[in-house]
Formats: C-alpha cells, sequence, structure tokens
C-alpha cells in the first residue's frame, strides 16, 4: 500500500507570500493540481517537510484571452484550456495538447504550471521504494550511473509533459518570482530557456521560484497562421507521451514563414527540431518537402531504452507524425483557400 508521507501544508494568499514561504521553510515544495506530484509523494520519490498549496492565490486559474494575446495562470485548468473557444480556434497546437494529458479526471485537476514543470520521468525510476531498493541508485536518486545508458554521465529521465512543447512552438514567455532580499524578484524569459537537457536538473529555475504567468504573444505577421498536435502513447488515454510532434508555421503567398517544430517525449526537455524547420522556412509546402523534414525532425530526437518501445520505434513515430502533420496542414490551407470558402 503505498502512502503519502507526513508533512505540513501552507496555504499562500497571495504570490508574495508563497515565494516567501518557499524560501523560508527548508524543504518546502509548491503544490498546484497535485496530478504529478501526489503520486511521487506515494512512490516515495520526494519527502517534503511542507507543501505550499498555489490554490487560494488571487487570478492563479485564469485563462485570459481578452486582449491580443493569451495570458494563463500557472494554475488554469488543462481542462478549461482545451475547452476554451478562442484557443480552439487560434492556437489548436495548444488545445490538442492540452487535451491530450491524461484523462478527463486529471485534466481536471491539472494544471499548466504544473504541467509546465513536471517531474521528468524513467522506468528505472518510478517505481516503488521497494522496486527502487533492488537496483544501483541511479543519477536522479543520487547514485552516480544512468541506468538506461551506464556510460553516460548525466541522467536520461525523459520529460514527458505535453504542453510544454506546444508553448515553446508558439514563443511563448513565462513571467517568475522568486523571494530575495526581503522582497519579490520577477523575470520574464522565454519558455525555451527555463529547460535544459538533463533528467536531474532539468529546469532552468532559481531556487524557491514561481512561474506566475504564461504569456503567448499575438500572431500579427501577414498570412495565416497554422498549428497541430500528435502525440504516441501506447493507449489514447491516460498515458505519457513515448512522442510528440508540435507544429507552427504561417503561410503567406504559399511560402511556409516562422516554422516551428517541437518534438517532445524523446529528450529530458522539449526538442527544437531546427534542421527540420530549415527544410521548410520560405518553401512551398510539398510532400517531398513534408517527407524531408520529417526526417530531419527524427534525426533530432535521440531516445534511450527508458521508457514503453524501443528508441527506434519512438523515432520513427516522430517521422511519421511530423510528416502526417505537415500533410495535414498542407489539405486544411489547400481547403480554405479554395475558390469559395470561407477563408479565400
Amino acid at each position: 500500500m503505498m502512502v503519502l508521507p507526513d508533512c505540513s501544508i501552507e496555504t499562500p494568499r497571495s504570490i508574495e507570500e508563497a515565494v516567501r514561504l518557499l524560501h523560508e521553510l527548508k524543504g518546502a515544495v509548491p503544490l498546484a493540481g497535485g496530478t504529478g506530484l501526489v503520486p511521487a509523494l506515494k512512490l516515495g520519490l520526494l519527502k517534503p517537510a511542507c507543501l505550499v498549496n498555489l490554490q487560494r492565490i488571487p487570478d492563479w486559474h485564469q485563462v485570459d484571452c481578452s486582449g491580443a494575446g493569451v495570458y494563463l495562470g500557472p494554475g488554469a485548468r488543462l481542462a478549461d484550456v482545451a475547452a476554451h473557444p478562442r484557443i480552439r480556434a487560434e492556437l489548436p497546437v495548444l488545445a490538442a495538447a492540452a487535451e491530450a494529458v491524461g484523462s478527463p479526471q486529471l485534466r481536471n485537476q491539472g494544471t499548466v504550471g504544473g504541467n509546465l514543470c513536471l517531474d521528468t520521468r524513467c522506468t528505472f525510476y518510478d517505481r516503488t521504494a521497494w522496486w527502487r531498493s533492488a537496483a544501483q541508485p541511479c543519477l536522479k536518486q543520487g547514485g552516480d550511473v544512468c541506468l538506461a545508458v551506464p556510460r553516460s554521465r548525466r541522467c536520461h529521465a525523459v520529460f514527458a509533459a505535453d504542453t510544454p512543447p506546444a508553448l515553446v512552438a508558439l514563443g511563448a514567455r513565462v513571467r517568475l518570482a522568486r523571494w530575495e532580499g526581503g522582497r519579490v524578484v520577477e523575470r520574464e524569459t522565454a519558455l525555451a530557456d527555463i529547460y535544459r537537457d538533463d533528467g536531474v536538473s532539468w529546469l532552468a529555475l532559481e531556487a524557491g521560484e514561481l512561474i506566475t504567468r504564461v504569456v503567448i504573444p499575438p500572431h500579427v505577421s501577414p498570412g495565416r497562421r497554422w498549428s497541430g498536435f500528435l502525440k504516441f502513447r501506447l493507449r489514447q488515454s491516460i498515458d505519457f507521451p513515448l512522442a510528440s510532434v508540435s507544429a507552427v508555421m504561417r503561410m503567406a503567398d504559399g511560402i511556409m514563414k516562422d516554422v516551428r517544430v517541437v518534438l517532445g517525449g524523446v529528450a529530458s526537455a522539449p526538442v527544437v527540431a531546427w534542421s527540420a524547420m530549415e527544410e521548410l522556412e520560405g518553401r512551398e509546402l510539398t510532400g517531398e518537402a513534408a517527407a524531408r523534414a520529417a526526417q530531419a525532425a527524427a534525426r533530432a530526437a535521440h531516445p534511450v531504452p527508458n521508457q514503453a518501445g524501443t528508441p527506434g520505434q519512438r523515432r520513427l513515430m516522430v517521422e511519421v507524425m511530423t510528416e502526417r502533420l505537415l500533410q495535414e496542414s498542407a489539405a486544411e490551407l489547400r481547403a480554405v483557400s479554395a475558390p469559395g470558402s470561407q477563408g479565400a
């Protein structure tokens, strides 16, 4: 039987109080929706002295689409993001990614901020304490070896969140806050910059630093923007991604511009497939261009044997999903530009 460890709970009523508590209470861990944190606590992967419950902070759950851009509170429910009419219409890559997380119950409880900061996963790590006691401690447990890649000097645990690759593809930025010198210190950075390809230290955040807002900039360049998301998993519900592809582009006079292709579930951080983007940028979206880009995306993926399926299978699915997304985009854009269509 897996039980939760003993710990205290603090419930701040403001961001200032939250970051102060995380700074002052040693061993404190922030609690958002808890869909990732609670299973980790039951498995004994974390043993915090205190949980800082963020649910009572004003505007924490906000999904603000009233202006030019989109502003998400870190406590915004994934179900609300997936169902929002403007997000579904203008940012389908984000709506699809949010809708692909877990199950309806998990999406009703899980949050954007929790998904952005989801712990990395590995078949050798996400086990019960009894199971782990029979194996050599890995790097993520404080040992000196990666059990998935024994010759590697770093941890290859996988960042298996669905929404971060989609948000990175959309050029999202995050606002951050921490307590320092007796006051709140705030900063803003590109979402992509808070990740690093290291399964132990996958978040480039300061100690006690919180995401306070996710900002998706407006689409202001000429041309129609298209975006899409596909996810490979064993079951069509519940499961984490074994690989995912998020793609965003705009079409101007039949030419692809501002192309972004971001992979998920194949490394310790979202992978920007630069070579795939280069195959598409400034060119017409033909079948040949889609195939070349898909092959380039597969070359950017370097999965290791620490998830279900083989690395080769997951890499192949990156290629298949990338080409499928591009084919879907071509068909959709042709339909929009056809005579008599509303978008023509």
